[in-house]
């Protein structure tokens, strides 16, 4: 089955090839042109010498040259169109506002350490829109797996300490602050507000913690992503990656 495939996508790409694509508005050309023009002339001088209609044969020639060459311009005109519209499509993607998000200790700007450490996500735009009111929610947290009671959907932090970023521009990175240490070097979660039935103190205590986190705005469609940290007493060795993003 693998092999049929295969050999349909090498067929198809040889179909679509400029050499291939170039014979065919030649043989178009000798066909819609030469081909016809050729056949009625051979008609018109039979019928003249031989003061009859022309063979049957001829006719089917004429017609057979005039609906091959009338195939042809319109699959060359199908494929213009298809270009046309691949291209549309290509601009639409590069347009369009969409986010890519990592993170990880290894990632860059996503450990940031000085009088406070800060634990982030990335936010790359991808297309050339700007992205309006960006938010992140944690939506599950797993404690060694098992998950954590959650009463709310807790927001996080935007950098740089704002519940919600504005704008995020074309070729301007975002971070989401997910973990960061207190007065006490102690981690929390970097929540935008006070949480009754969240402690954000619950990441320090040496558990593993897969984090759920979703990312949304009002203009992009909203991603989601999971990030595991585990605390070990050091800022610079605990564990800190993201699994995954959707």
């Amino acid at each position: 089955m693998r092999q049929a495939l295969g050999m349909q996508e090498i067929i198809h790409r040889a179909l679509e090839s400029e050499f291939i694509q170039w014979l065919q508005r030649v043989f178009g050309y000798w066909i819609g042109r030469i081909g016809c023009a050729g056949v009625a002339a051979f008609q018109l001088v039979y019928s003249i010498w031989q003061k009859e209609w022309p063979p049957v044969i001829t006719w089917l020639i004429l017609f057979g040259c005039f609906f091959s060459a009338a195939f042809l311009a319109w699959r060359d005109e199908h494929r213009l169109i298809k270009l046309e519209h691949e291209k549309v499509n290509a601009l639409e993607d590069r347009i369009k506002p969409r986010m890519q998000i990592s993170g990880g200790r290894s990632v860059d700007k996503c450990f940031i350490h000085g009088n406070d450490f800060f634990f982030r996500a990335r936010l790359e735009p991808l297309g050339i829109e700007p992205i309006h009111k960006v938010e992140a929610h944690i939506t599950e947290i797993r404690r060694d797996g098992e998950p954590v009671e959650l009463s709310e959907v807790a927001q996080l932090m935007m950098h740089p300490g704002c519940p919600t970023l504005p704008l995020l521009k074309h070729k301007v990175t975002g971070f989401i602050d997910i973990i960061k240490t207190d007065s006490n070097t102690q981690p929390v979660l970097a929540l935008a507000w006070p949480y009754a039935s969240l402690d954000a103190n619950l990441v320090s205590s040496g558990h593993t913690y897969q984090i759920d986190i979703a990312v949304s705005s009002e203009s992009a469609p909203t991603q989601t992503c999971t990030f595991v940290f585990t605390w070990n007493g050091d800022p610079f060795t605990s564990e800190f990656e993201m699994l995954k993003a959707t």
